[in-house]
């Protein structure tokens, strides 16, 4: 795909979602559409061989360092759907339950992992990213329901760390850094700024994995988020060399934030705090994609507050 400089093409977008935000899907997908689907993320089983329990998250921290190296070595890590991890978990959930409540936790610690029975750890789903997998499984069906799959758009979040270049002081020191991973470093050096040298140095430009010519161009603006606009075929979403994908140390999105073709037949919107990813499309799209294999999606009302409150999630 290239990148779309004419962002109007996204304007249909601002006039249907809400602003200011109420609270439901229509934050950030579009209203409008006869149905909706929401494609649940799949989180992951993290395990040793039969018989060995993990040590608990919480514990991990403390352990000498070749008792870490032994135990990570021997990881397995298993795929699992919402449904399995709610049976492993014994709750019940329904279409809008969000992840923090079916593990059963506060919403700020939907992103820990929790040790089960066996001493396994259920690992979270990713937030704001839909897997490759799910997404490969996920275009012959969308693609099936446009006149238009050759030419569609696919809108970028500009906040991934690394994606775009920006105007900013002297980079945080090493000393601050520390030796943490290149992907947490690339959004260190992205959004810390050396306020001692604030005083004394004109901002300089640190580019960005985009080229400087997209990072300083239009934006698509949508309520709390602004976004690169790219152009072509859907089959071209899962290439290795479309110009978001991350390289390197570069912490860059995985997948768009929306994508929709010309005849805006469906929209796809993956919510950067998302837990899922959104279609909204024709209620014959909407049975297509829940029963494709290798997706794992239920069916949604417009207007649906992603709480677990109206499904009595719950053990």
């Amino acid at each position: 795909m290239e990148w779309e400089p004419d962002v109007s093409a996204g304007d249909w977008l601002r006039e249907r979602v809400d602003d200011p935000w109420r609270g439901t899907i229509h934050d950030f997908v579009p209203r409008g559409f006869p149905a909706y689907a929401r494609i649940l993320h799949p989180a992951s089983v993290q395990s040793l061989p039969a018989g060995e329990r993990l040590p608990a998250p919480e514990e991990w921290a403390t352990l000498p360092w070749d008792r870490i190296a032994s135990l990570s070595s021997r990881l397995r890590w298993d795929a699992v759907g919402w449904a399995e991890a709610a049976a492993l978990r014994e709750v019940t959930w329904g279409p809008t339950t969000p992840w923090h409540e079916l593990i059963g936790r506060p919403w700020d610690a939907a992103g820990h992992d929790v040790l089960l029975d066996d001493g396994s750890w259920l690992n979270p789903p990713d937030q704001g990213r839909l897997d490759d997998d799910t997404m490969r499984a996920l275009l012959p069906v969308i693609e099936a329901h446009t006149a238009a799959p050759a030419d569609a758009y696919a809108a970028v979040w500009e906040g991934w760390g690394g994606l775009v270049g920006s105007l900013g002081y002297t980079a945080p020191s090493a000393a601050l850094i520390g030796d943490a991973d290149p992907r947490h470093s690339a959004v260190m050096y992205t959004s810390l700024r050396d306020v001692f040298d604030r005083g004394f140095r004109k901002p300089v430009w640190r580019p960005g994995l985009l080229s400087d010519e997209i990072s300083r161009g239009p934006r698509l603006v949508l309520p709390h988020r602004d976004h690169v606009l790219f152009r072509g075929p859907l089959r071209d979403i899962t290439r290795a060399d479309v110009p978001w994908r991350e390289t390197g140390d570069a912490v860059a999105a995985t997948t768009p934030s929306i994508i929709w073709p010309r005849d805006r037949a469906w929209v796809v919107v993956t919510e950067v705090d998302a837990d899922s990813t959104i279609v909204g499309g024709t209620a014959g799209l909407v049975a297509a994609i829940a029963s494709t294999d290798g997706i794992e999606a239920v069916a949604l009302d417009e207007g649906a507050v992603l709480s677990g409150d109206a499904d009595g999630v719950g053990r």
